[in-house]
Parts: C-alpha cells; sequence; structure tokens
C-alpha cells in the first residue's frame, strides 16, 4: 500500500491529542498545513496551523490540542 504521492494521513486521536502526519514530500521542502471545520469553506479561507519542513524521508508529523467540541476538522498541506 505504499505510494509515491504527497498525502495526508488519517489523523489520530489519543487523549486530549491530535496527531496528523503527512508523506511524500521532498526532503527538507518547505510545507504549510491547513485546517477547516467546514470542507465547503474556498481552500483561500482554510487557517494555516502549522508550517515546517518534510524530514528527510518525506514525511512530517504535527500534534495539537483535540476539542471534540469541533466537531470535523479537515486537513491540507501544500508547498509553498
Amino acid at each position: 500500500g505504499l505510494e509515491d504521492t504527497m498525502r495526508v494521513c488519517f489523523p489520530v486521536i489519543s487523549g486530549a491529542s491530535l496527531t496528523v502526519n503527512g508523506v511524500g514530500g521532498p526532503t527538507n521542502a518547505g510545507f504549510v498545513l491547513y485546517s477547516t471545520t467546514n470542507i465547503a469553506t474556498p481552500f483561500g479561507l482554510w487557517t494555516p496551523v502549522f508550517t515546517n519542513h518534510f524530514d528527510q524521508f518525506g514525511v512530517f508529523d504535527y500534534t495539537n490540542g483535540y476539542n471534540p467540541a469541533l466537531g470535523h476538522e479537515f486537513f491540507r498541506f501544500v508547498l509553498p
């Protein structure tokens, strides 16, 4: 099941933490992770929540507090 495309993996909720992983990025390339609670929101209005670089394997991970009151939360990452 390995792919060579960039993608966000399914988020993992553990207690009060939410972890989002992405794979398939270029080594050490910068990226921005965006989030929204409404998938119909135009992408230009999504909120940037994390900016970093892919590691040597093209992977990133982002961990933040989990708020069950938000309901759904959607993520997308892009290379600048």
